[in-house]
Formats: structure tokens, C-alpha cells, sequence
């Protein structure tokens, strides 16, 4: 109904266009009016109201605010049928661009142009203004160097119409021969596949008299990269077609006049680099925005920290990417809630404390009005109910099924196979339950299962409280379905377990109800949640002080720069590129303070010791600095934590593990099993301590253990220091065990239990900071490829070199 009120308007509006004529103009005149980009030219010129990407410099500069980085050469007439030359080469890297342009025609008429663009982005309206420079002659007289400038308004009114207002040529020196014209656009951008636009421009002629034009244009996406267009300005028809690739763009169009003798102009644009998609955009700065719900789907897709791409695990969206989209969703008065769609995930006790924050944070929402909808895709174990169980409907198609709602820890111990093969791993451990979840360590004793059952209670309790309270569930009831049994959709039902039973396809259906005959069912709109991505943070002149930087600690802690398999995927934090953050944060005077983002099982004890410093520098430089744990923050994550000024985890959080370890294999059985001796030769007595081909003396343990406990009690002296612990508390905690978030509170290993945003808000309210900016500062690439989420054109993105910028805010 909307799309079709949005044609009724566009009709109108052509047809009052309709008595518009057609006035013959100079060739320096049509130069400056007629355009230079392909997709505008074969939409008749009709791109006011659209200007995005390489075209904006010329068509409206307001669109150069659209974030983006774009190259472009173009050639508007391939064959030089009507030009001996007419070609341009565009750059621009919002929120600026530059152009040249060059147009020569056979009876030696000659214009160059060149010209620079700025753009301002607004929430619902943008500006623009460029300067160009032109140098033109006319027959065979001298050249002349003239200058000229346009300024542009863009309007979102609503996702699916923006209107476009630009004053071309409103001052001009040395150009007598060019009059100012005021061009307005509106354009339909209809489901995201056709846009229907149209100009009239009012133009004063070298008589004083007022000139009018118009122009129409549209485009059809026939398929993902591969779009159809047509359009008529001034008695010229045109038409063309694009191949989007995703680093690249194809344009080529056509233009055929009526009334002149010339065969038709054929062009072509090569385009490198992509703006911002902009349907997103005219959603985000829309005045007037329709209800929708925020879709998105998790899986195994799913991973911790920040996003990864890899060749065979793909693109993951990371739980610190996914975060702030719910959160600013939530914060979006047009957004009525969630619909998201459940897959299979991974299982595992860290997995308990990714869940746990997404959970809180659409139950958070839904305390905002936020409607949280959940289908699960077929098979639910423990995480997907887990997170599915916070929604007001879940639904699971009439075959699913639900089964092992609980916690299963398998314990491997490869200690017997190794010496089995002559092969022995040597521990050295500094803390009581250090190594026990190590393979090749000993058999579990009573009191280590004591231990790991405790960890497995906390984490089981808190996930069926939050269960029995967001289902309403008896705790008999509840209890029922929590032994491991598999249960069918059908039951799952009947146990209140499910509200309903359908298939995706059916979703929309139960949310909006199936209506009547007199009362059809409301129109239900969903929006990938990506359309609520904000941009790039600008610094704001009313609060110039209110940023708050987000470093994150993502895998496990190395030496050196940060790593990622390109393979496989999995990430690791580097002390050296950790430090190079910490050194532009300690210098950036609109930074009041930073949030360390932990997830990371652990690492080497100096590069820990290396962020652990490079933590205190910022406390130092005037910075209050907390640390949000996410899912698992252990070992060298919790140490690296420790110099921060207020620690908070999530209650599933596993941290702790404060200890140190070390180990190392020992070949001395297996080589006499395959008759190998090696013969020494040494000049001190320890020199082979570490031999991979003999066993270590009593004396030489005694020296690794000593040597090994140095560090060990700088840890606990850490521990002692940052926590205001005693010698004997501070032991306690640090005998390697591992504890969740909500235990560790009780054991003043951390202040408090909360997310990420939890953090956000408490370091606003100690720094009194109005209305935070929220900045991930990561390195990232500056040639990433936008838009490629998915299969294997994701995994380019991850070619490139990187370098340290801003990359999201809340």
C-alpha cells in the first residue's frame, strides 16, 4: 500500500511537470548542466535527490557525506560520435571528493573542469557545497579561465523518498555566459530494487528569462550486482546497466536524441571502491522512519570479541560487533523489536557467558517496549534454548526438536597414550589447580571434580533460573526437561517449553495474526539489523569531552603485533599493538576514559605484563579505565585486568586461573625405543636443562619451580595490590582455579556483575559524561571491502594490511 501511495505521488508529480519546455543553451552552459557520470546520464540526468558515490561532486555534494571511497574514470562517449573527447576521472573518500572533467567537441569547442566537494552528514538533512575551476574556448577564440560553485541540500524524509535541492552555478566570476539555475529532486526508492526520480531545474538565460527543464530517470535491480536504468532529460533517451562486483563497479549506458543527426552516445564507467549501501543510510537519517523489526541470524556464526574471517570458517559476527547493533536498535524509537533466527551453535562453559550477554541484552530491550521474536531453525541444545528462552515467542518448526538442556564437561587426559609411546609432557605449575584441565596432567583426584563441579553448578543455576523466570515455568516442570531427554517440537509445546509450532516462511504471520476479511493484518516491516548501524563518531562541539574508548583483548595474549588465521580464523592480542593504541589514546585529549574489552583465555606472562603496563600509562595520563569481561577472562586476561580502575564480568563469565605454567615434551623413552642417543657437550652444568632427551633432576625441578614462582608472585602481588587482598586471600585466589563472574564478585576478584554497556553507564555516571560516544578503537583495514558478510568474498576483506582507526560508537 505504501509503494503504491509512493507511485500515486511520483504520477502526480510528473504530470505537473508536464507543461515544462526545452531551451537551447551554450556548450560552456550545457557542460556545467548536463552531468558527468554514466548511472546519472542514464537516468536522464534525474540525480539530485540521489547524488551518491562518485556522482554527488557534480550532482548535489551533499551526497559526498554518504561514508564511503570511491575511484572512478569514465568515458561519455565511447565511439566519439558527437565528442572528440567528453571523459572524467572522479575520487572521493568521504567527506570529500575531487573531479576533473574534460569535455572537446569537433568544432574545437574545449571545456576542462575541476572541482572539489565537501559534504556534511545531519540526522535528517545534509549540505554540501563544491568550487570548481574552469578553463574553456569557444571556436577560435582565447581561452578564458572562469570559477564557479554549487551548494546542495539533501532531505531524508522518509526510507523510501529523499528530496534534493541544489543552486548550480549561484556564484560565478568570469563567466558571463553561464546562468545560476535552482534544481530540485524528489525520488521513490521502492523494496529496495527500483528507484523512480525526477529534476526540474529553473535556469536564468543570458536575457534574464527564466528557462525550465526536467528530467526523469529510473533504475531496476534485476538481480544482487547486476542493475537496469532508463531515463529522458531534454528530448534525449537513455538507459544502462551496471555489474556491481564487490570491489569494483561496471556502468555502461546509452544516450539517443530525437532530434539530432548523430548515431546514439554510448558510455562507459569503471569504478573502484563502494560507498555506504544506501538504503541503510536512508533508513538511519530518515525524518520520518516506519515501524520495523531488527532481523538477524546466529549461529555458528557466532564467536566472541571482534568479527573474524577466515577461508573455511567464514565470516562470524563477534559478540562485541553484535552488541552494540541491539543496543543501538534499541535506543531507535522505529524499531518495534527483534526477529532473530536460531542455528546451531556452539556448546561449551565459556559459550554460557556469550549467551548470557546477548540474553540480558534483548531483555533489557524488551523492558524499552522492545518485542523479542526467536525462531529456532531446527535442533535446540542448551545454548540455543538458552538465548531463544529471554524471547516473548518462540517458535520451532512442527519437526524440531529440543534436547540435552544441561551442562556436560568432558575431561580428556592423554598422560597413559603418551607414555604409551615413550613419551612423557613435562608440567611445571605455580598454583594448585593450575594444570588441571591439561591433557597430559594427571588423573582428576575427588577434590579436583569437587572443583570443576562447582564451576558447572554455578553456570547450570544461573541458566535455569533465568529460564524458569523468562518461561514462567514451575521449577518441577522446568526440571522435567532438564536431564538430557530429547524432546519433539509437539511436547516441547505442551511443556511450555515453545509458543509455537511453524516454519520460518510463517514467522510474519504470528506476529501480525492472520486478520479478516474487513480487518486485514497490518503490514509487518523488517529491517536487517545492520540498518541501525551508526557511522563513524564525529566529534561533537557541544560535548567535545565525551568519548569513551573501548580497547579490546581478544584471544590469546602474544608478543608482538595482533594475529589472526586466514585459514581456519581464531584471533590473538599483541602487546606491541596493544602499547601503539595505548600511546594515540594517551595523547587524545577527547578521550575521558577507556573500557577494556576482555576476551581472551590467557597468554605469555610478559606480554600480559606488557598491557598490564601499558594499562597504567592511561590511568596515568588522566584516563579512568575499567575493564568489562566478556565470555572467558582467564589467566592473562584476568591479570591484564587487575590495573584497572573497576572490573565488571558477566555472571557466566569464567576468569580467574590466576597462575602460572609452563611445559614441555620429553622424548628420552621414546628415543631409546627407537635406539637414538644423544651425546652432550656443555660448558655449565644447567646448560640442557629443558632437554627434550632427558629426564630433569630433582634438583633441576627445584631450580624450574623456584625460578617459575618469581613470576608467580608478581602475579599475587598484583592481586594483592589491585584488590586490596591480603597475602592469605590473595593465595586463595590464585591457586589457578577457574570461577564465573558471579562467583568472583564474593571473592573481590572483580567489583560487579554486568556487560559491556553496564561499563559504559557506570564510567558515565563516575565521569560525569553526557550522552558517551561510545569508540571501538581496533585496528582495522583501510582497504576493507564493504558489504562482503558472507561465503568467500568475506574472506578478502582480511588480505589487507591494517591500521589503527575508529570503528564503531554507541
Amino acid at each position: 500500500m505504501k509503494n503504491f501511495v509512493s507511485f500515486v505521488m511520483f504520477l502526480i508529480l510528473v504530470f505537473s511537470l508536464g507543461s515544462i519546455v526545452f531551451a537551447e543553451r551554450n556548450f560552456v552552459e550545457t557542460t556545467l548542466q548536463d552531468g558527468f557520470q554514466v548511472r546519472a546520464m542514464s537516468m536522464g540526468n534525474a540525480y539530485t535527490s540521489i547524488a551518491e558515490a562518485d556522482g554527488a561532486i557534480y550532482y548535489n555534494p551533499a551526497g559526498l557525506s554518504i561514508e564511503g571511497a570511491q575511484y572512478s574514470y569514465q568515458k561519455f562517449d565511447v565511439k566519439n560520435t558527437v565528442y572528440q573527447d567528453f571523459s572524467s576521472h572522479t575520487v572521493y573518500k568521504s567527506p570529500v571528493g575531487y573531479s576533473f572533467w574534460t569535455k572537446k567537441s569537433k568544432d574545437g569547442d574545449h571545456v576542462d573542469v575541476n572541482a572539489i566537494g565537501y559534504g556534511h552528514k545531519g540526522k535528517t538533512v545534509s549540505w554540501g557545497v563544491n568550487y570548481k575551476t574552469i578553463r574553456y574556448k569557444l571556436n577560435d577564440e582565447e581561452s578564458v579561465n572562469g570559477q564557479s560553485t554549487d551548494i546542495g541540500v539533501l532531505f531524508n524524509l522518509f526510507p523510501a523518498m529523499r528530496v534534493g535541492v541544489m543552486a548550480k552555478d549561484f556564484f560565478t566570476k568570469d563567466l558571463d555566459n553561464v546562468g545560476a539555475s535552482i534544481i530540485t529532486g524528489v525520488s521513490f526508492h521502492m523494496k529496495k530494487r527500483l528507484i523512480l526520480s525526477t529534476d526540474v531545474a529553473i535556469q536564468e538565460n543570458e536575457e534574464s528569462e527564466k528557462d525550465y527543464f526536467s528530467r526523469y530517470g529510473m533504475e531496476f535491480k534485476l538481480a544482487e550486482g547486476l542493475t537496469l536504468r532508463s531515463g529522458y532529460n531534454d528530448r534525449v533517451l537513455s538507459g544502462g546497466v551496471s555489474v556491481i562486483l564487490p570491489f569494483a563497479q561496471i556502468d555502461y549506458g546509452i544516450m539517443t536524441s530525437q532530434y539530432d543527426e548523430h548515431d546514439s552516445q554510448y558510455m562507459i564507467a569503471m569504478k573502484l571502491g563502494r560507498g555506504l549501501k544506501a538504503s541503510r543510510l536512508r533508513r538511519r537519517y530518515s525524518l520520518f522512519k516506519p515501524k520495523a523489526f531488527a532481523e538477524f541470524s546466529i549461529g555458528n556464526n557466532l564467536t566472541e570479541g571482534k568479527s573474524e574471517v577466515s577461508l573455511f570458517g567464514g565470516y562470524k559476527i563477534g559478540s562485541n560487533d553484535l552488541l552494540p547493533l541491539i543496543h543501538y536498535a534499541k535506543q531507535d524509537k522505529s524499531c518495534e523489536g527483534y526477529i532473530i533466527r536460531v542455528g546451531s551453535m556452539s556448546s561449551s562453559l565459556s559459550s554460557i557467558g556469550l549467551i548470557q550477554e546477548i540474553r540480558t541484552s534483548l531483555k533489557q530491550a524488551k523492558k524499552d517496549g522492545k518485542k523479542v521474536i526467536v525462531y529456532l531453525e531446527n535442533w535446540a541444545t542448551l545454548p540455543e534454548y538458552y538465548l531463544a528462552s529471554v524471547a516473548d515467542t518462540i517458535i520451532i518448526p512442527e519437526l524440531g526438536s529440543i534436547s540435552h538442556l544441561g551442562i556436560e564437561v568432558q575431561v580428556k587426559k592423554t598422560k597413559k597414550l603418551l607414555n604409551n609411546f615413550g613419551l612423557e609432557k613435562v608440567i611445571v605449575s605455580s598454583g594448585v589447580h593450575k594444570d588441571l584441565l591439561m591433557p597430559a596432567s594427571d588423573k582428576l583426584t575427588a577434590f579436583d571434580r569437587g572443583y570443576i563441579e562447582d564451576v558447572v553448578d554455578s553456570l547450570y543455576q544461573q541458566v535455569l533460573k533465568e529460564i524458569q523466570e523468562d518461561r514462567h515455568l514451575e521449577i518441577d516442570d522446568l526440571m522435567k526437561a532438564f536431564d538430557g531427554r530429547m524432546i519433539a517440537a509437539r511436547q516441547a509445546k505442551e511443556m511450555g517449553l515453545v509458543d509455537e509450532l511453524a516454519y520460518w516462511s510463517d514467522v510474519d504471520e504470528i506476529i501480525v495474526g492472520k486478520g479478516t476479511k474487513d480487518a486485514p493484518p497490518r503490514e509487518l516491516n523488517t529491517v536487517s539489523i545492520l540498518e541501525f548501524m551508526p557511522e563513524a563518531p564525529k566529534m561533537s562541539l557541544l560535548h567535545p569531552f565525551n568519548r569513551i574508548a573501548v580497547m579490546e583483548v581478544d584471544g590469546a595474549i602474544q608478543l608482538g603485533n595482533n594475529s589472526s588465521s586466514f585459514l581456519f580464523g581464531g584471533k590473538s592480542t599483541g602487546a606491541d599493538q596493544f602499547d601503539q593504541i595505548v600511546s594515540l589514546l594517551e595523547k587524545d585529549w577527547s578521550i575521558r576514559a577507556v573500557i577494556i574489552r576482555v576476551n581472551s583465555p590467557g597468554g605469555g606472562m610478559l606480554a600480559s605484563d606488557r598491557i598490564y603496563q601499558a594499562i597504567h600509562r592511561l590511568k596515568v595520563s588522566g584516563k579512568r579505565v575499567y575493564t568489562s569481561m566478556g565470555n572467558i577472562a582467564a589467566s592473562g586476561g584476568y591479570y591484564v585486568a587487575l590495573n584497572s580502575d573497576k572490573i565488571l564480568a558477566n555472571p557466566g563469565t569464567l576468569t580467574g586461573s590466576a597462575g602460572i605454567i609452563s611445559s614441555y615434551m620429553n622424548f628420552e623413552d621414546f628415543d631409546e625405543i627407537l635406539g637414538i642417543d644423544y651425546e652432550v657437550i656443555k660448558t655449565g652444568k644447567y646448560m640442557d636443562i629443558m632437554s627434550s632427551h632427558r629426564k630433569l633432576s630433582d634438583d633441576e625441578k627445584r631450580l624450574l619451580q623456584a625460578h617459575q614462582d618469581q613470576y608467580y608472585n608478581t602475579f599475587v602481588t598484583r592481586i594483592m595490590t589491585n584488590r586490596n587482598l591480603t597475602l592469605e586471600e590473595a593465595m586463595d585466589v590464585a591457586q589457578g582455579q577457574i570461577v564465573t563472574g558471579k562467583d568472583a564478585v564474593d571473592m573481590k576478584m572483580i567489583d560487579k556483575v554486568g556487560g559491556l554497556y553496564d561499563a559504559v553507564d557506570d564510567i558515565s555516571k563516575e565521569m560525569k559524561i553526557k550522552e558517551p560516544q561510545v569508540v571501538f578503537v581496533r585496528p582495522a583495514s583501510d582497504m576493507a571491502l564493504p558489504n562482503l558478510n558472507l561465503g568467500f568474498l568475506a574472506k578478502l576483506n582480511s588480505l589487507f594490511s591494517s591500521q589503527t582507526k575508529t570503528h564503531l560508537y554507541r
